[in-house]
């Protein structure tokens, strides 16, 4: 396990301040390191007796921190930060005292450092080895939480400041950060390229949650730490000076691999200690692609090696773009090395280019956008190191990395991903349709806010709802703002769309069986008719009869074709003969002969409603549809006259229809209807609108020519369409016969 770079005892007094400021100063180049020495005095007096969650001094905290930060080679901002951040969690240290003495660029590290230490206390409980997703989430929400790419750096640098100093806590609270280091910061630096705080941070964590197997792939290793550097720089020295006698310009790196990545090697190929090839490993970096071959020729000419083991992806890249050569040899003592031999460029592809080290590492094939982002930000990593030389920024690279979504908590601690402009009610709907319908009212972080609200990443969100599934039509005005995803806003026209399929499927059932029973036909097959007439379902067969679709007297004939016979064979009675229409009618009329036929004023049927004929005083037959209101609540003495009716429509024929249209009032909207009708040929007959100026809606009642029902669904769906229309629906006003 990895031992801390800096000791504490050598931090107890200003001189030895004084001396790792000056290391810091010499290793990284700086000029001036006034803001650093800053930091210090400030940590020093706020923090130095100021205890964390596990350690005695956020001070000493700080200090390691900017000391693995350094080792990084950042700019003065960030070390400096990573001094204060311990300091300003842990003590009374107000803002502006670091804002007014530093500058805005360190207070705003340090505040977006706080910022992501605000997610370590509900991190745990999205760990389980069964919710993947959930913890890909967290690390999504963490980089989106920060608008800094050092702010992630310095919260990896934190982490590893508390592993490092975790031993004398409670078995449970180190298995608690060990579980949080494992599944977010770890896989976070991989994914950053960070290799050196990746290797440590699985130590650190491994080795406290699995501390037995830890110990024994250890001893695995079988050589003392000194013998195994001695017979690594031997090798090197050896393999460079071949290098130098061909006139190979390389530089070379070598390390034993770390021991959780030994761990994890043994799982995945299930191979004991012995087979595994790459505990230790060097890496050859030269200029040219042919100066890699060159080398491998060499080192194969030099060392046995196994040839199960050789890669060449230069010539055969990754899918990925990541290239190299890799080959193990049998090195000095009989010690398997692997080998890698790479260019300069193709290195720092590896590191921080496409070609993504951690996306390799991970054996994932394809860069999703994310991927693409995270490849971005691990630029970033390099344009900061450059910060110090240079204090220009581009304030808008972090919003054109993450602009599109945004991350927020359930009551429970579960992320949700949303897109950026989301609201509570597009969040109900994520969880459940079901919640979304029933949806009243949401909480953000405890208050009370409009389902309008527009939600940001790190929020945590509850739904209010009651137990009336009923959506409003209000949330599919665009204009009103309810609804920012598409998902959300296809389940509430499906709910809609399903309310009146339910009325047409009961309205439809009853006309099929009082029909039925007329004719005591007990077990009609339904099922089978249904799919004979291609509408799939019973349900479906019912609503196509009530919404005109299907016509009742091809249902009964498929049920039994002698219904006609019967029909025909029945004694006479005022209502049941069916007298043929005349020239001009449209329907047939059961019963009478040649009685003159209006369209009643008050429901105004079209061709496809389902319809009743009412035998007035002097003035024959007038047709009202089915469920006006006139039709629905007879008087008793009215019941009589009641007859049945069918449409027979003569092509070309044009019936008047009233459409109610509520709307947010805006300039142009009648204007804007009104095209649409005229674009599909469709005469208005008759308009009126009445306003409301405290709401700023719009009523509107218009009267227009249709074939049909199918032609005015298809009006009512295209004006529905226009901007600033809450609800169109067909008038069904009933005031007189």
């Amino acid at each position: 396990m990895v031992k801390p770079a800096i000791q504490h005892p050598a931090l107890t007094d200003a001189n030895h301040l004084s001396t790792w400021i000056e290391h810091v100063q010499s290793s990284c180049g700086f000029e001036k390191v006034d803001r650093l020495k800053k930091a210090c005095e400030i940590s020093l007096h706020y923090g130095e007796n100021q205890e964390t969650n596990l350690t005695s001094s956020a001070f000493y905290q700080g200090i390691e921190v900017a000391d693995t930060l350094m080792k990084l080679h950042l700019d003065l901002d960030t070390i400096s930060a990573g001094v204060l951040v311990s300091t300003a969690i842990y003590s009374d240290i107000k803002p502006n005292i670091i804002r007014d003495q530093l500058g805005p660029d360190i207070a705003k590290l340090v505040q977006g450092t706080i910022a992501m230490s605000a997610l370590d206390d509900i991190t745990v409980q999205s760990q389980t080895d069964d919710n993947h997703e959930q913890i890909n989430n967290l690390r999504k929400m963490m980089l989106a939480m920060v608008g800094d790419a050092r702010v992630v750096l310095i919260k990896l640098a934190e982490r590893i400041s508390i592993m490092r100093n975790i031993k004398q806590q409670e078995v449970d609270i180190r298995k608690k950060y060990a579980r949080e280091t494992m599944n977010i910061y770890a896989p976070l630096a991989n994914r950053l390229g960070i290799a050196q705080i990746k290797w440590e941070l699985e130590d650190l964590g491994f080795g406290t949650l699995e501390p037995d197997t830890y110990k024994s792939v250890a001893k695995l290793l079988a050589e003392t730490r000194i013998s195994r550097e001695e017979r690594i720089q031997k090798f090197k020295a050896a393999l460079q000076t071949m290098l130098d006698k061909a006139q190979i310009k390389s530089d070379i790196t070598a390390r034993a691999k770390h021991i959780y990545s030994i761990h994890r090697k043994m799982q995945r190929k299930n191979l004991p200690y012995g087979e595994i090839y790459d505990v230790t490993a060097a890496r050859i970096l030269v200029d040219k692609i042919e100066d890699c071959y060159a080398a491998l020729g060499i080192v194969h000419a030099t060392w046995d090696y196994i040839p199960v083991e050789f890669d060449d992806y230069i010539s055969n890249p990754k899918p990925n773009g990541y290239q190299s050569i890799h080959t193990v040899i049998t090195g000095p003592s009989g010690k398997l090395i692997e080998i890698q031999i790479r260019t300069h460029k193709m290195h720092e592809d590896s590191e921080y280019g496409v070609a993504a080290h951690w996306v390799y590492k991970e054996g994932r094939a394809d860069v999703s956008s994310y991927e693409d982002k995270i490849a971005r930000l691990r630029g970033l990593l390099e344009w900061h190191k450059e910060l110090v030389h240079d204090d220009t920024s581009d304030d808008n690279l972090h919003e054109d990395v993450f602009e599109d979504q945004i991350y927020v908590f359930t009551p429970a601690g579960d992320i949700i991903d949303l897109p950026k402009g989301a609201t509570p009610l597009d969040f109900a709907y994520h969880i459940h349709s079901d919640i979304g319908h029933r949806c009243r009212g949401a909480k953000v972080n405890g208050k009370m806010v409009p389902l309008t609200y527009k939600l940001s990443t790190g929020e945590r969100v509850a739904v209010v709802t009651t137990r009336d599934i009923k959506p409003s039509r209000d949330w599919l005005n665009p204009e009103l703002g309810y609804l920012a995803t598409s998902r959300a806003r296809s389940k509430v026209q499906h709910w809609f769309k399903q309310l009146h399929h339910d009325e047409n499927v009961a309205d439809g059932k009853a006309i099929l069986e009082r029909e039925l029973a007329k004719y005591d036909i007990q077990d009609p097959k339904l099922d089978k008719i249904a799919q004979t007439l291609n509408v799939k379902t019973t349900e479906n067969l019912y609503a196509a009869l009530s919404n005109g679709n299907v016509r009742l007297g091809h249902v009964l004939n498929l049920i039994d074709p002698d219904i006609i016979k019967k029909q025909q064979h029945k004694p006479a009675s005022p209502h049941k003969n069916k007298t043929p229409r005349s020239k001009k009618s449209s329907f047939s009329i059961e019963g009478v002969d040649d009685l003159l036929t209006s369209i009643a004023g008050c429901c105004k049927p079209i061709p496809g409603d389902n319809i009743v004929g009412y035998i007035t005083v002097g003035r024959g037959v007038t047709i009202h549809r089915k469920n006006c209101p006139n039709m629905t609540n007879p008087n008793n003495n009215e019941e009589e006259r009641i007859i049945d009716v069918a449409w027979e429509t003569l092509d070309g024929e044009l019936y008047h229809a009233d459409l109610n249209i509520h709307a947010s009032n805006r300039t142009g909207l009648i204007n804007d209807i009104t095209s649409i009708l005229s674009n599909n040929k469709v005469s208005v007959m008759a308009l009126n609108t009445r306003t409301n100026e405290n709401s700023n809606t719009a009523d509107i009642l218009i009267t227009i020519e249709t074939s049909g029902a199918d032609m005015l669904d298809n009006i009512v769906d295209k004006i529905s369409q226009v901007p600033n229309i809450i609800n169109v629906e067909r008038s069904q006003k009933g005031n007189s016969h």
